[in-house]
């Protein structure tokens, strides 16, 4: 099967910060991954099937991470994630 890339640019910002046990401060990347669902399907006007980003990532400023989003007619795309500051804000962008 062919798997086809997601044809956009998309920018968006929003803040999630949660506390892990040891007090190590972590994103919940759950909500961020719904936020960046939300705004794939603006931009692309198709449903999205799913988008996952790692489980445990350490807030810390101007660090990136990377999440991946699969559209319902089965393209694939990268959305990368960027932590503007250490109180979990995140700015993200899908790079196809």
């Amino acid at each position: 099967m062919t798997r086809s890339r997601v044809p956009l640019a998309l920018l968006g910002a929003t803040s999630l910060l949660s506390l892990a046990a040891c007090g190590e401060k972590k994103l919940d990347t759950g909500p961020l991954e719904k936020d960046m669902s939300k705004a794939v399907e603006k931009e692309v006007g198709r449903k999205v099937k799913s988008v996952e980003c790692p489980e445990s990532v350490t807030v810390e400023a101007r660090k990136t991470f990377v999440c991946r989003v699969e559209i319902s007619n089965g393209a694939v795309g990268r959305i990368v994630a960027r932590q503007t500051d250490d109180e979990g804000h995140v700015a993200f962008r899908v790079t196809g």
